[in-house]
C-alpha cells in the first residue's frame, strides 16, 4: 500500500473523495496520512529537484498528482476530476 504525508488542513471535501474512493484517512494535529487502497499505482513523471511528482492512479481509475517536497516530509495532492 502507498501512504502519503499531507498537511493538517486537508479540505473536507478532499477527505470524502479519498474515502469513497477507498482510501484510509487518520487526521492528527500534525499531519494527514492518507493510505492508498490495494491496487494503487505511483509513477514519478518529472525530474527530481526539490519537489518530487508522481502519478497516482486508484483501482478505480481514480487519477491524482502528488508532489512531494522531502524538506519538510509532506506531500500535496491534486485531484483532477471532471
Amino acid at each position: 500500500m502507498i501512504l502519503i504525508k499531507t498537511e493538517p488542513d486537508l479540505y473536507p471535501e478532499a477527505i470524502a473523495i479519498l474515502i469513497e474512493h477507498g482510501c484510509v484517512v487518520k487526521r492528527s494535529s500534525t499531519c494527514c496520512e492518507v493510505t492508498l487502497p490495494e491496487g494503487s499505482t505511483r509513477k514519478e513523471i518529472l525530474f527530481r529537484a526539490v519537489l518530487e511528482r508522481y502519478k497516482l492512479v486508484l483501482p478505480d481509475g481514480l487519477e491524482m498528482k502528488e508532489v512531494y517536497n522531502r524538506f519538510r516530509g509532506r506531500s500535496e495532492l491534486y485531484f483532477y476530476l471532471v
